[in-house]
């Protein structure tokens, strides 16, 4: 993958996250569960990453704290453990 490539996705991930976040809102406020709280967690983890990512696309916050929040946002284990508190707790529910 060329720069050219590289640039164009980043540019989607940074418009299309939020939008994603938001439909993920709108799912959650328009369905009832309440034999789990772990798509509440996925969700809580969801918008934080989104909430860290906007953070730093914009850097809202003073340069140290930009390093602290790049290596939080960027973190393999948390994405993995939003991922899992959404399908098992979608699973729960179904």
């Amino acid at each position: 993958m060329n720069r050219f490539q590289k640039k164009h996705l980043m540019g989607l991930h940074y418009y299309l996250n939020p939008v994603v976040g938001l439909v993920a809102l709108w799912h959650w406020l328009t369905s009832c569960c309440r034999s789990t709280a772990l798509p509440e967690w996925g969700l809580l983890i969801l918008i934080i990453m989104i909430g860290m990512g906007i953070i730093m696309k914009w850097k809202l916050f003073p340069k140290p704290f930009q390093k602290s929040i790049y290596q939080i946002h960027t973190q393999p284990a948390i994405f993995i453990a939003m991922i899992l508190a959404l399908t098992i707790g979608h699973g729960v529910v179904n």
